[in-house]
């Protein structure tokens, strides 16, 4: 979306060259050839620069919009305070919702959030690792390739991931439950290597920023279809959907926020404080 309208609009000015994802470079290498310009461009989750931009996984805890951390001074935080001192120009958000969208898939049958998820083992982002000891349950780091074989086979019991993910995965052939009630933000951005950045003349850069807002806005409708259309596929799989009582449901978005949050500050003690604040609600 971005990279057409960008091309389109930049007449030849600006053409941005769309190479692809893991076929071409590993996430795990994404990021270090971002900051040495051995790419120029890149749309990641923010997850993959920890260790080189400070506090950057806490925007997956972020109670906003897109859009209302621009109003907030969080984007230019993000872009100022976090992103530019590692060498990297912050655009902001390549994919948008409107609320929270990572869902708990899982093999057992949850009645009670406090006391069920004990011995549970549980595969997905790290970001969520310190929410899922909260909860009792065992971490497991798995691939994406590996996720439907472990559930298949009880290595793991359950998965973290959006509703899109989980039905493009077909992880929904292989779990049983669904905990509806999702926690945290995506957090794919897109970002660039400051030099190539400051390189650009200062219309081209107003340009990309345009557009990145443009795509803020209107993902989230895109987004609420495919939302309906993972849902119908799991249904018709057999999911069953759980929901709690509104006690245990504010418990549980509570827990996972503290959880998060917690494990930032001592990670990033003197960025991530001021990363909550302006990303609450």
């Amino acid at each position: 979306m971005l990279v057409d309208r960008v091309n389109e609009r930049a007449e030849g000015q600006l053409v941005i060259n769309w190479l692809g994802g893991t076929e071409v470079m590993s996430r795990g290498e994404q990021v270090p050839a971002l900051q040495k310009g051995i790419v120029d461009m890149l749309m990641s989750t923010a997850g993959f620069f920890r260790g080189m931009v400070p506090a950057a996984p806490g925007i997956y805890f972020s109670e906003l919009t897109a859009w209302e951390e621009r109003e907030s001074g969080a984007y230019e935080f993000i872009r100022d305070e976090l992103f530019a001192p590692a060498g990297i120009a912050y655009l902001g958000r390549a994919v948008t919702y409107t609320g929270p969208i990572m869902y708990i898939c899982v093999n057992k049958y949850i009645t009670d959030p406090r006391r069920d998820f004990r011995g549970v083992k549980i595969t997905g982002g790290s970001t969520s690792r310190d929410f899922f000891t909260a909860l009792g349950a065992t971490f497991v780091m798995t691939s994406y390739a590996e996720k439907y074989t472990a559930l298949e086979t009880g290595v793991v019991d359950g998965d973290n991931n959006p509703l899109t993910s989980i039905t493009d995965g077909k992880i929904h052939e292989v779990v049983k439950y669904l905990i509806d009630h999702p926690v945290f933000a995506g957090n794919m951005i897109f970002a660039v290597n400051m030099d190539s950045w400051n390189r650009l003349p200062q219309h081209l850069q107003d340009l990309m920023i345009e557009v990145t807002m443009e795509v803020e806005r209107e993902w989230p409708s895109i987004w609420d279809v495919k939302i309906e259309e993972s849902r119908q596929i799991m249904l018709e799989a057999g999911m069953e959907f759980i929901t709690f009582s509104p006690a245990d449901a504010e418990w549980w978005s509570e827990t996972a926020y503290a959880a998060g949050w917690e494990a930032q500050i001592k990670e990033s003690p003197k960025f991530a404080p001021r990363l909550r604040e302006l990303t609450a609600k």
